[in-house]
């Protein structure tokens, strides 16, 4: 989070809109490590939580249907069309608890919470609140970062900031006893690949402008060298692209730790969310690496075309379980 090991921070901004895996976990964490700090959670909602009631089907797959010709959810003839041919009881929120799970996370961190703003009705929203949505109906706006913008600001002027120390700067706490973790994304930047050996395996950009990137893997696989620059033992994690619905254009490949005694693990490439087209990383637990140096080895399983492509490592407690991380990609 950080740029130095003590740098420290008055406001922390947790945004989020589909999964919320380890979101409590990432929380307390942060108080811990910032225990003054202001903790404002963005919590977002978009066209893929409205559905019809008589059959759940999303309102982004019935308007491609019904209008094709725009997909921009204030377009006058949707909104005309929605508020005179259909009613109330035809449209639906599937928002899952996450609302409930939110608040309840915030009040354990001692945490704020803005919510987009969000009519109860399916039917009204889909009426008035079109303008918060950009023409992906999935990200929000220009005005609807605004109307985001001016929630936080307002959270922020309303709020009392707690002083401790003789220099008036907050206070800074630990990551935890274990000294917290090692992470290697280069995701976004193309920075901080571990060092390597591969038949064709090479750094490669990816994607739409803003590019990212990725370590790109073929049929013969690779050798990456892992650090755990602690004193115990900790858990390895690979982030890696995925894609859904089934099948993906990515290969299953195998990840092995060798001379540790622990089972291989199969990387599954493909995801489904609801029938939607996603381009997401995944976070996948490969095994226990002692402390010091360790060779990962990943062998994709076979050739489709594309690369596996490898986007970070974590080397970390033990979190349970794997999780998927929205990336604007496509």
């Amino acid at each position: 989070i950080s740029k130095t090991p003590y740098e420290n921070y008055d406001v922390i901004i947790l945004e989020f809109i589909i999964w919320t895996t380890h979101l409590d976990l990432l929380a307390e964490r942060l108080r811990e490590r910032y225990p003054d700090a202001l903790i404002i959670f963005v919590e977002l909602w978009n066209a893929v939580r409205i559905r019809r009631t008589e059959n759940n089907e999303m309102v982004l797959f019935w308007m491609e249907r019904n209008f094709p010709q725009t997909t921009k959810l204030d377009s006058p003839e949707f909104v005309e069309h929605i508020r005179t041919k259909t009613q109330p009881k035809d449209w639906k929120f599937d928002l899952r608890g996450r609302e409930e799970f939110i608040q309840q996370i915030a009040k354990n961190v001692d945490a704020e919470v803005f919510h987009l703003p969000r009519l109860d009705s399916a039917h009204a929203a889909l009426v008035q609140q079109g303008k918060l949505f950009d023409q992906d109906r999935n990200h929000i706006s220009e005005f609807g970062h605004q109307v985001v913008a001016r929630g936080v600001a307002k959270i922020i002027n309303n709020h009392q900031f707690h002083q401790n120390n003789k220099d008036n700067s907050p206070k800074l706490g630990s990551w935890g006893s274990g000294g917290g973790d090692a992470c290697s994304n280069w995701f976004e930047t193309g920075q901080g690949v571990p060092v390597f050996k591969g038949h064709n395996t090479e750094l490669r950009k990816f994607a739409l402008p803003p590019s990212k990137y990725a370590l790109e893997l073929y049929i013969g696989g690779a050798t990456i060298i892992v650090n755990n620059p602690f004193p115990t033992d900790r858990t390895l994690y690979l982030m890696y692209m995925v894609m859904g619905p089934p099948p993906s254009p990515y290969p299953k490949t195998m990840a092995s730790l060798p001379y540790t005694q622990q089972p291989n693990v199969e990387l599954d490439t493909s995801t489904n969310f609801d029938t939607l087209y996603v381009h997401v990383t995944k976070i996948k637990r490969i095994g226990t690496i002692p402390p010091g140096i360790t060779s990962l080895n990943l062998f994709p399983l076979e050739d489709l075309g594309k690369p596996f492509r490898l986007t970070g490592l974590v080397v970390s407690f033990d979190l349970g379980g794997d999780t998927q991380i929205h990336s604007p990609l496509e």
